[in-house]
């Protein structure tokens, strides 16, 4: 059964309804509710930290093969794959190579490259274990006994900075 418009008790009905609809009744707060949510999410979303990172390979000896390269954001992930900030494989087409990584929060970087010639997805290491593909890292460092350190390797990414990595392989 219907009840006539000029029947119903609204104080019931307040009584009732949870305060949270009560409130966003007014157009004023509805509003401003909107602005906050639209404000937080922009907020959030904005690039307003994070700074982009390119690199670039200039020259290679054979245009073959493919480039594995690995980011690092600590000495502790350094050279351990499985916790690089961001790895991938490029193949090796034209040069310069150039690769955008994206957004980045500012912090100390390290990267590590190979170019694998054979397509077997590692780098091929001679019986001393000296890298037989072509390799390198971000900073050329100087290779003495094994790789670098992450010190040696890193380089650093500063706030609002966008930074082009120029990468030069080794073993050539």
């Amino acid at each position: 059964m219907r009840v006539p418009p000029h029947e119903i008790n609204l104080s019931a009905i307040l009584i009732k309804t949870p305060l949270i609809f009560r409130l966003y009744s007014s157009p004023l707060l509805m509003y401003s509710s909107f602005l906050l949510v639209f404000a937080l999410f922009f907020l959030c979303f904005s690039p307003i930290s994070a700074q982009q990172l390119i690199i670039q390979l200039e020259s290679a000896q054979k245009l073959e093969g493919q480039i594995y390269y690995a980011l690092y954001h600590s000495a502790q992930s350094f050279q351990k794959e499985e916790l690089a900030l961001k790895k991938a494989v490029v193949p090796l087409q034209k040069l310069p190579l150039r690769i955008d990584l994206g957004q980045l929060p500012p912090g100390q970087y390290a990267l590590a490259f190979f170019q694998d010639l054979n397509h077997n997805g590692q780098l091929d290491l001679n019986f001393w274990g000296i890298p037989k593909e072509p390799y390198g890292f971000s900073n050329d460092p100087k290779i003495v006994a094994g790789p670098p350190s992450f010190k040696a390797a890193s380089f650093r990414l500063g706030p609002k900075e966008n930074k082009l990595l120029l990468l030069r392989l080794k073993n050539e």
